[in-house]
Order: structure tokens, then sequence, then C-alpha cells
């Protein structure tokens, strides 16, 4: 009888002890944001300073440009870009892909276009590598080297082989 009774009088003080706990305190907490990634999906709009480099006896040329890239996830993406210098205007449509880490994207990248010489228009290929850098709200800046190939055969009216050298301002759109 003793330990029902004692029993009884422990379940009882121990259903009254939260009972006198006073009132319920709320905390109030900071909610955790994902961090937006800088290399998602989207537009970025990019000027750049270029420098010309033909394989020839050609002078090397300063210019400029622009490119609008569209990328359909962190890794893979299009372009569309003009440079404008003194010795010929580049138009090209290339594909893209980066690997990218929490600031910095290397990228490598090929496409076609057009080259809008002195004399003539002709059909170019290219390939090259760069590196996208984010410094502030998905804004950064990159730079990138490419070898442009003209397919000419080597007459004396055909366009050499030529690189290019851009670094630029790249704003996400």
């Amino acid at each position: 009888m003793k330990k029902t009774v004692l029993a009884a009088a422990a379940a009882a003080l121990l259903t009254a002890i939260p009972a006198m706990a006073g009132t319920p305190v709320t905390t109030m907490s900071t909610p955790v944001v994902d961090n937006v990634s800088n290399f998602d999906a989207g537009w970025t709009l990019s000027g750049f300073a270029a420098f010309v480099a033909p394989d020839s006896d050609i002078d090397e040329t300063w210019g400029g440009g622009v490119q609008v890239d569209y990328f359909f996830g962190p890794y893979f993406g299009i372009a569309g870009s003009g440079t404008w210098s003194e010795a010929a205007d580049l138009y090209y449509l290339d594909l893209t892909a980066r690997v990218p880490f929490d600031w910095a994207a290397p990228y490598a990248l090929a496409g076609v276009g057009v080259i809008d010489g002195e004399n003539s228009e002709e059909i170019m290929g290219r390939a090259g590598v760069g590196v996208d850098v984010r410094v502030w709200n998905g804004h950064g800046i990159f730079a990138d080297w490419t070898y442009n190939f003209s397919g000419g055969g080597g007459g004396d009216d055909d366009l050499e082989d030529f690189q290019v050298v851009r670094f630029g301002l790249r704003f996400a759109l």
C-alpha cells in the first residue's frame, strides 16, 4: 500500500512541475537562406577588350566587343559575340562548358562564326579556354584565349589563323 501511495504522490508531483514552470518563451531564430549560386542558369551580358594576334606578318591590333550568354544550368551554355578591331570584325556563336566553383568557373568554348575583313568575309571556327570570376552578386570579370581557324588553303589572298585574347566585365541579367 505504501508503494501505491508513494507512486501516486510522485505522479502528482511530476504532473504539477511543468504547470509551475511559467509561461512558454518563444525564441526568434534567423532563417537560413540558401546561398544563390553565382553560376546558375540564366543570361549574362559581357563587354570586353580584345587583342587580336595573327599567325602571319599582319600587325597585331586591339579591339573590343560584346557577348550575350545563356546557360541552361551551371555547366553548359551558348553565346553570341561580336568583336570589332582595326584588322577585322568577328561574329561568333559558341558552345561553352564550364566547371563552376564557389566564385570562379574555368571554361572551354568552341564555335563557328564569320570574319568580316577588309576585302572579304569568311566562315571561321574557333576553340579556347578561359576563366570567369564572380565578384559581386553574380557580376564579375573574365579572361579567355581562343585560336581561330580560317580554313584558308594558304594562298596569297587567304586569311591566316589567328589568336584572340579577351578580358572584360560580365553582368548577370
